[in-house]
């Protein structure tokens, strides 16, 4: 009997072939397995179907730790002419099991991220018996890098930077035996014909190499660190900035370097025991730092930290983000370090300066380098392509997390799509102009590309084109159809018509926060025919179908159309573009509507006591003359105002969020809890067509608060209270007017972990609410909602 069984999903590049021989070796088959443009095929023959019920159920089992099966089918052929086996000749010649070549034809496969150091390939660098002590480019099937070093599919060493580098004679036999754990894995080394480290240090304003040993590449970085120094360091997908997060000088000369005066820097643990001394660790962090993904996870402070940390690190921040090392060079740093200065954190942040995107290329570093760093270990293998580091939030009070940025251990990154998108193929959604990722889609699946950033940058913008140039060759994509934002003024808009010309495609156009809700609908497997939702979508600004710009909006509606049932009032932006980074324009923008604006001013409240220096009869003047002051119903802004008004980011934001990020880092549960019965309350006003929300009352109570000396914890209680009980008690008035059972939380808004928990807590009860986990709920996951329904 000839036996046939295809398994579809990761199943190229995770070990998968070798695990299937030791099956076949298990259950005594005779057959061979290979891997071809769908996945993984297996071809038995002589095989009884018991047998072969008992090695499927094996299969899915037991598969190894970084495969996915997401489909298998077994089909008994009658006959050895049947056209549908692969190699005929080799099954009918078969003794035993085998591993055949690849079948190359049109890919469907899946793209390998890059993987963290297994548990196996650590012990292998940590034993002075075995030949890849200390040696950072340690890998095997299980773990090591994929995308960062890929060029073209198949995922074959060739066709990887590894490819100038020949195995030797010990490496070759680990790749070509079956039963070893490294058999194909395609970056293969070891000391003797793998990467190489080096090191070099600043002198006369050039970095100059050091003549060392491998061994002591690892120590003069550490000493260097000891010394205060910024320390570059090549990794996996870029280059890092390194530096003591306990030495305040060296904090404070990186911030100047990189111009980043407030934006908080990333750590790294050395072990989970050193993150605990600066953090509250729980075990979902603790997943989420050891997993294979190996993220930045956002967890809160220690309240008596054990290691004093320099101020500098996370200013005004009651979380900390930091990941453990994802590769052995950094295992390697991160024990050196450890073993010399007893805490084992180190910063690690982007290579760049603030707001380009990080250095990745040799050339590029050789060049800009010399600015950022005093010294920079690098390594001789190149990187394929720019991936930086993901990032994961760890939600109060719940046991949950949510990923806001997903790069390094993500990407590429593969998404089923719900029942009814079967069809939908050919598709490239080009996202939006911030935080920036692209997705294709193929077969009803679809491919979300790592984060590329703001599309303000050029280098980004030369970035998103080589990523679709990479995205077209490695998976064998013809794009039929683009769809973009609605945005007149974003790059990606105009770029999408350009390419669309280019290929003879169509080009579609959807409403920023209806991607967004469509994008929580399909992150949460909505089906295609799913009943209406009500989309609660709350971020900074988008352009809306009104011509204005949206930010605080609640639509009803499904994947086919929604509308716009209430939003935010809208208030001016004063100045454009200046008002998203100068929150005291917001926080005039919202009182200026105040009947007791005058006495407001003359609270005694610093930051009112500011803003009445401000050229506010100039503002006035913009407004009476329509001068540079659109209108938005943006919460992203709302929250600036606030900020503002509690004396945060008062003149400036130095990044996106930051005023934001400073109100949410007040909330605990113990002042919540204490602010319960204190809530602010928003204004609802009837209008033609739509209930809007207005949020002068609110801030009219918090400036009175302030000025009576309530603290600004309390007041950033009080305002997230009032958010969270305005959202709740809308949902359930326009539950009178629209049918829906299920709420949808999407926008960056809703990356502020208390605020979503809140919300969340009103609703359940009555609703099932939908949110995002693994997809951000910022812009970078618009692509997903731009997918359409309709091919």
């Amino acid at each position: 009997m000839i036996c046939q069984i295809r398994v579809k999903g990761i199943v190229q590049g995770v070990g998968f072939r070798p695990f299937v021989w030791q099956l076949g070796q298990r259950f005594e088959l005779k057959g061979h397995v290979l891997n071809d443009s769908q996945g993984v095929l297996i071809e038995l023959i002589q095989a009884q179907p018991e047998i072969v019920q008992h090695f499927v159920t094996a299969l899915t089992a037991e598969k190894p730790p970084l495969a996915r099966i997401d489909d298998h089918t077994v089909s008994y052929l009658d006959s050895l002419e049947d056209p549908n086996l692969a190699n005929a000749q080799a099954l009918l010649q078969s003794t035993s099991f085998e591993i055949i070549a690849t079948q190359e034809s049109g890919m469907n496969t899946a793209v390998l991220p890059d993987v963290a150091t297994c548990s196996d390939c650590l012990s292998d660098i940590s034993d002075p018996n075995n030949r890849r002590y200390g040696y950072a480019f340690t890998n095997c099937t299980n773990c090591g890098p994929r995308f960062s070093i890929i060029n073209n599919m198949p995922y074959d060493r060739k066709q990887t930077s590894m490819a100038e580098f020949v195995m030797c004679g010990d490496c070759h036999d680990e790749y070509q035996n079956p039963a070893d754990r490294r058999f194909h894995a395609q970056p293969n080394a070891c000391p003797e014909c793998g990467p190489q480290l080096s090191f070099s240090t600043l002198i006369d304003g050039e970095l100059v190499e050091q003549d060392l040993t491998q061994g002591q590449v690892i120590q003069a970085c550490v000493d260097e660190l000891a010394q205060g120094k910024i320390v570059a360091i090549k990794g996996i997908g870029g280059v890092h900035l390194v530096c003591d997060p306990t030495n305040h000088a060296a904090c404070d000369e990186l911030r100047l370097r990189k111009n980043r005066p407030q934006k908080p820097f990333a750590l790294m643990g050395a072990n989970i025991q050193a993150i605990e001394q600066v953090t509250q660790c729980s075990e979902i962090a603790k997943e989420w730092l050891e997993s294979v993904s190996a993220p930045i996870v956002l967890m809160q402070r220690q309240l008596q930290p054990k290691v004093a940390l320099s101020d500098l690190v996370a200013p005004n921040q009651g979380k900390l983000g930091i990941m453990l090392p994802s590769n052995p060079l950094h295992h390697l740093l991160m024990l050196a370090w450890q073993n010399k200065e007893g805490h084992g954190l180190l910063v690690f942040t982007s290579a760049n300066v603030s707001g380009q995107p990080q250095i990745y290329e040799d050339e590029v570093a050789q060049k800009y380098l010399p600015q950022l760093a005093d010294a920079y270990l690098s390594h001789n293998r190149k990187i394929v392509r720019r991936i930086e580091d993901s990032v994961v939030a760890i939600l109060p009070r719940l046991n949950d997390f949510q990923v806001l940025r997903q790069a390094r251990g993500f990407s590429p990154f593969t998404i089923q799509l719900p029942k009814g998108f079967e069809a939908c193929h050919g598709i490239v959604a080009s996202g939006a102009d911030l935080k920036n990722s692209f997705a294709i889609v193929k077969n009803g699946e679809a491919i979300m590309s790592q984060f590329l950033g703001d599309m303000a940058d050029m280098d980004i913008q030369d970035s998103q084109k080589q990523a679709l140039k990479d995205f077209e060759q490695l998976y064998q994509f013809t794009p039929e159809r683009i769809v973009t934002d609605k945005h007149p003024g974003y790059y990606v808009t105009h770029r999408a018509k350009e390419l669309a010309e280019n290929w003879s495609v169509e080009c579609s156009q959807i409403q920023h926060h209806y991607a967004h809700l469509r994008s929580c609908l399909i992150e949460n497997s909505y089906p295609a025919d799913g009943a209406k939702v009500l989309g609660v979508i709350m971020d900074g600004l988008g352009f809306g179908e009104d011509d204005t710009l949206w930010g605080g909006e609640f639509l009803y509606g499904d994947y086919q159309s929604f509308e716009r049932v209430t939003y935010i009032k809208p208030m001016h932006l004063l100045g454009g573009d200046l008002a998203n980074r100068e929150p005291w324009r917001n926080l005039y923008a919202i009182l200026r509507g105040s009947d007791n604006l005058e006495a407001i001013l003359e609270l005694p409240v610093e930051s009112l006591q500011q803003l009445k220096q401000k050229p506010l009869a100039l503002l006035e003047s913009a407004v009476a003359s329509k001068v540079n002051v659109p209108l938005s119903s943006s919460c992203g802004r709302v929250f600036d105002a606030m900020a503002a008004l509690c004396s945060f980011s008062f003149a400036r934001q130095t990044y996106e969020g930051e005023a934001a990020m400073c109100l949410e880092g007040l909330l605990t549960e113990k002042a919540l809890l204490a602010n319960a019965e204190k809530a602010y309350e928003f204004n609802l006003e009837p209008t033609t067509g739509a209930l809007q929300l207005n949020p002068l009352a609110v801030f009219e109570q918090a400036a009175q608060d302030l000025a009576n000396g309530v603290s600004t914890t309390d007041v950033s209680c009080r305002f997230h209270l009032a958010l969270a009980n305005l959202i709740a008690k809308v949902v359930k008035h326009l539950n009178k007017q629209n049918a829906f059972n299920t709420v949808v939380l999407s926008g960056g808004v809703f990356q502020n972990g208390w605020l979503a928990h809140l919300v969340e807590d009103r609703l359940a009860q009555d609703y099932t609410v939908l949110k995002h986990r693994f997809i951000p709920a910022n812009d970078q996951g618009i692509c997903i909602g731009q997918i359409p329904l309709d091919t």
